[in-house]
């Protein structure tokens, strides 16, 4: 860009997001996808942004310095980075490897003109998520674009969701192995609802206990954030009668979620007054039981805002209230004993049936779990251990952590016990040798305890053989797919603008009838392919993401509904199918639409067969498909359209399994089956 250059150019969408060579972001609403765009090309950048925001869920901002975009970049304010290949000061790969040696996870889009296949690849070895090339239609290029931004982001959002339960799952074990660890009871209590506290963003959490035979309720332990007020002194002889709609869901085993204390029913409203004594918005309460019986509650607290508290919220207080159920449990059990002290056979057998009680907890455990000091001596083993590794219980207690470690990975195991001493926990992945020679790739996670007077470490072993298979199938699916398709159609796209722009300008030009008739017939044929070409945009992601289980009635309201009324009973029956099973649905509602003619209505209804297999049957009331027609419909090419709905259809089924025919009598309407084999659905009642 020669005398117009501007340095450090950056548009903001608000006031003032970056000044100069630093920045300041502005993280938007929670449903926008924030999107810095690198390009040296001024023009270009101010149209990018119009195609792109007025999606309504892109903020794009702009840079045509790759230097100065790279500090951008790093702030951590993006979901996602498009970068064009060819610039002045570095190129799009050199820019891209900088930033991915210090950011390896935000996706990261090449869009440029250039379409060597070399440039291709090394962009996608140097951790471009993907690969999009300029030129044609700008509608199609920048729609294909927000498509490949949104996948992207969808895509690092859910690795992040899954990182997010990991953390949430790695902290829990911590909290347990605490109560392990801590003799004082109490005081792993405070310290227990301080880390759900920080985890979770409550406000406030706390701990209730109920006495005198469930007549009374003591707040006995609270957590409160800087400048939240505690309320635990006020909380003290609560009588349970008063609170008579709170305890019968507790009692009942459930949890309380509310989303807005102002919105409780009526026969809540003492407990509305005493929450809105304490400006509590918004909570999630779990119950504590011990052997089955409520002994107290555990919950989160909001008075800062309210909203629906998430799944992963739940699942940390339910585990943390069954961890606070067991000590309480123990140490009752405890307390038992020593008033039994005179009876030593009564403290004998106590000691038996709790020993018998953590041992099955142990056993019956679904992951292997090892007890080992930290010169990684094997102490203990449970059955899932004993039966992975194929050797004894008393043989493995007479091995060394190394004796089953793949000899790669004996250094690494070291290193993590020196670490436990430092840190009381780690988390790694490691390879297990068993005693047949197999190799088990496994994900750790130990946790420092006192056995015997001295340290040792509890840890958990997960065999993660089919998360590495199917994580790199799925890595290998996308890169392959996308590249392939994304250059084929491209390629194919660009052949056919020039056949068009040729045929278009002869018809300009010829004046011969019989010539013009012929050009118009051919430009016909190849205004058909360009569409067929377009239309396989659709399916891009055939099979490259994993199956889901999808609720039916959900997903047809959701891609189907609007075009005839649908009549359904599905309620509650879910697949386990490709997540592009919507679009099934969608070319189901397309062919009655389009084929049926005089269709009025479409019915969705299912029966679960003799056999354990389901059918979902899709009937309209229309003219019906002839009996010849009935295979060819799903054959690749047929159709009065593009020929591809019914025949993706089949493909997006088959992935998991499920099959379709047509078995409706012509005259009286089309009914498609779908047949899916068991242990691929399920019902509300299952």
């Amino acid at each position: 860009m020669e005398g117009d250059a501007f340095e450090g150019y950056i548009v903001p969408l608000r006031p003032v997001l970056f000044i100069g060579k630093g920045s300041v972001t502005d993280a938007g609403d929670n449903g926008t996808i924030r999107v810095l765009y690198v390009d040296d090309e001024r023009e270009l950048l101010e149209i990018a942004r119009a195609f792109l925001e007025r999606n309504g869920d892109f903020c794009v901002d702009l840079c045509d310095s790759p230097r100065h975009a790279l500090d951008a970049a790093l702030s951590g304010g993006y979901d996602a980075i498009v970068s064009d290949y060819q610039m002045l000061e570095m190129n799009g790969i050199e820019f891209l490897k900088a930033f991915r040696s210090e950011d390896g996870t935000t996706p990261f889009i090449i869009f440029t003109g250039r379409g060597r296949e070399e440039v291709v690849i090394e962009a996608l070895n140097s951790g471009a998520d993907f690969y999009l090339q300029k030129g044609g239609d700008p509608r199609v290029q920048f729609a294909e674009l927000a498509h490949k931004i949104r996948q992207a982001v969808s895509r690092q959002r859910s690795v992040a969701a899954l990182a997010r339960r990991l953390e949430i799952e790695a902290e829990i074990a911590a909290i347990a192995s605490r109560f392990v660890r801590m003799e004082d009871t109490d005081a792993a209590i405070d310290a227990m609802l301080d880390q759900i506290g920080h985890l979770s963003g409550a406000d406030r959490t706390y701990l209730f206990r109920i006495r005198d035979g469930g007549a009374m309720l003591d707040n006995t332990h609270e957590w409160c954030a800087p400048g939240v007020r505690p309320e635990i002194d006020g909380l003290q002889g609560i009588p349970a009668e008063s609170v008579a709609w709170w305890m019968a869901t507790l009692r009942a085993g459930k949890p309380i979620h509310i989303l807005d204390v102002s919105a409780l029913p009526p026969e809540a409203a003492t407990e509305k007054e005493i929450l809105e004594r304490q400006s509590i918005r918004s909570l999630l309460v779990v119950p504590v039981t011990v052997s089955g019986s409520l002994v107290g509650f555990m919950g989160l607290d909001n008075v800062t805002r309210t909203g629906e508290w998430s799944e992963s919220d739940l699942s940390m207080i339910t585990s943390a209230a069954d961890i606070v159920g067991h000590a309480l449990g123990r140490r009752w059990a405890e307390e038992k004993l020593a008033r039994a002290l005179a009876d030593s056979a009564a403290l004998e057998e106590e000691l038996r049936e709790s020993e018998a009680r953590y041992r099955t907890l142990f056993d019956a455990a679904g992951d292997a779990i090892f007890v080992h000091d930290l010169e990684g001596r094997l102490l203990d083993a449970n059955s899932v251990a004993v039966d992975r590794m194929g050797y004894s219980r008393d043989r493995l207690r007479s091995m060394t952590l190394s004796e089953i470690t793949a000899p790669e990975c004996a250094d690494l195991v070291a290193g993590q016990n020196r670490r436990l001493l430092v840190s009381g926990r780690t988390v790694f992945k490691t390879v297990h040798i068993t005693g047949g020679g197999s190799r088990i790739p496994v994900e750790v996670s130990s946790t420092l305890l006192q056995c015997g007077g001295r340290p040792a470490a509890i840890s958990v072993a997960r065999d993660i053989t089919k998360r590495r298979r199917a994580e790199q199938a799925l890595r290998e699916a996308n890169t392959k797919l996308n590249l392939m398709s994304e250059l084929t159609r491209h390629d194919i796209l660009n052949q056919l603008t020039i056949l068009l722009g040729h045929l278009g300008m002869a018809l300009e030009t010829v004046t011969d009838p019989d010539l013009l008739a012929i050009l118009a017939r051919i430009e016909a044929p190849a205004r058909a392919i360009r569409r067929q070409i377009e239309f396989t945009r659709h399916y891009t992601d055939l099979g490259v993401r994993a199956p889901e289980w999808q609720d039916v009635a959900e997903t047809i309201f959701r891609s189907a509904g609007g075009a005839l009324p649908i009549h359904m009973d599905v309620a509650g029956l879910s697949i386990y199918a490709d997540p592009l099973l919507g679009a099934v649905f969608s070319n189901l509602m397309d062919n009655s639409v389009r084929h049926g003619e005089s269709a009025t209505a479409v019915r969705v209804h299912h029966r679960v067969k003799e056999g354990g297999d389901l059918t979902i049957f899709w009937e309209d009331d229309g003219i019906g498909i002839a009996a010849e027609e009935k295979e060819r419909i799903f054959a690749r090419g047929a159709g009065m359209n593009t020929g591809l709905g019914l025949f993706l259809i089949r493909e997006i089924l088959g992935i998991t399994g499920i099959a379709i025919r047509e078995a409706g009598e012509p005259g009286r309407g089309a009914q498609f089956v779908l047949l899916v084999p068991a242990g691929a659905f399920r019902t509300a009642s299952a």
